[in-house]
């Protein structure tokens, strides 16, 4: 299934993924030695990392079905009729 998503994704997606989780270990590896709750800072670190990835990943999911369907302009505009709709 991983190599099913991996060749499916974006090489895009795929580099920003690659930084995040180094922009991660790098935030992980230099300042956790000057900090009294390590854990928390840890664990507050990971979590953001694990939710930027997530978005990543969203926001190519979204952008890749609103083009694929024949433009964006007309799965913005259908999806602006339906919040408009009381």
């Amino acid at each position: 299934m991983m190599k099913n998503l991996l060749e499916k994704v974006n090489e895009t997606v795929l580099e920003l993924w690659t930084g995040i989780l180094l922009w991660g270990i790098v935030c992980q590896l230099i300042p956790v030695w000057f900090l009294k709750e390590k854990a928390d800072y840890s664990l507050g670190l990971w979590l953001g990392i694990l939710l930027a990835g997530a978005s990543a990943f969203h926001m190519w999911w979204a952008l890749d079905r609103g083009l694929s369907r024949g433009g964006a302009a007309r799965a913005i505009s259908g999806k602006r009729l339906l919040s408009d709709m009381p």
